[in-house]
């Protein structure tokens, strides 16, 4: 019995044994299968997967520009409560607006442009004397200073029907009109001063000049005109100062002299 109890035991203990190195041996097993292959982490993966994505195709740049305009759509997050914006470029070759002419204007005039001359108007009276606040105008009365006429207008001193120049018809007699001194086709040097000067033969006066006392004391072939009051002088404009002799040329008269 005790004989074979010894060798139920040596069986055991080989038996032992043996699993002992099966077990050894698969482990051993492991080990080079896991050298071989060794594990991949979660990292290694993700390298991997980003080694396979492809890389995005960049589109050629055109060195000519874009022929047509060409609209991109930005979409903004609802979040932001933002709406689409539309973004067009623009081409390099816009159409161009037309450009309206300005309207053609006539050639200049070399000519200098001649105002048509005011003909005589009729005497006429205002319903009140003239002012200075309101003017009268032309051939209109009654006046009393230029201050009460327009502008360019004097008031003509009138006694009983004394003609007017620029005007017509008979008006009231003895009263003062606006009237255009140069109404006549006279200029600013043929107007009468109202100032008075001093004629002698040794300083002698020019035509329409005073005050002279005779003849020889105007300018050759000119005459010494006498006025007792606003007479109209030949050849001159306006009536100057009351009762002042003015020199005249009597080629200025309607009549002979």
């Amino acid at each position: 019995c005790e004989r074979a109890s010894r060798n139920v035991d040596g069986v055991v203990s080989e038996l032992s044994q043996l699993e002992y190195l099966q077990v050894s041996y698969e482990a051993e097993a492991e080990d080079d299968d896991n050298n071989n292959n060794p594990a991949t982490t979660v990292e290694e993966v993700q390298a991997a997967e980003v080694d396979d994505t492809k890389a995005p195709t960049v589109a050629p740049i055109s060195a000519n520009p874009t022929k047509r305009p060409v609209v991109a759509s930005v979409d903004g997050d609802d979040d932001d409560d933002f709406s689409s914006v539309a973004t067009t470029l623009t081409t390099d070759n816009p159409t161009a607006s037309p450009v309206t002419s300005e309207p053609s204007l006539p050639p200049a005039s070399d000519q200098p442009t001649t105002l048509a001359p005011v003909g005589p108007i009729p005497l006429s009276d205002r319903s009140d004397n003239c002012n200075s606040y309101t003017p009268c105008e032309r051939c209109v009365g009654s006046c009393n200073y230029d201050e009460e006429c327009e502008e360019g207008l004097l008031c003509y001193q009138r006694y009983g029907y004394a003609f007017i120049p620029g005007c017509t018809g008979s008006g009231r007699p003895n009263q003062n009109y606006c009237y255009d001194p140069f109404a006549d086709g006279l200029d600013e040097d043929n107007l009468l001063p109202m100032e008075e000067g001093d004629c002698d033969h040794k300083d002698r006066c020019d035509k329409c000049r005073g005050d002279c006392d005779d003849d020889d004391d105007c300018a050759k072939n000119l005459y010494c005109y006498r006025r007792s009051e606003f007479e109209l002088v030949p050849g001159c404009a306006g009536q100057g100062k009351a009762g002042t002799d003015y020199c005249f040329d009597p080629d200025d008269l309607d009549g002979d002299f």
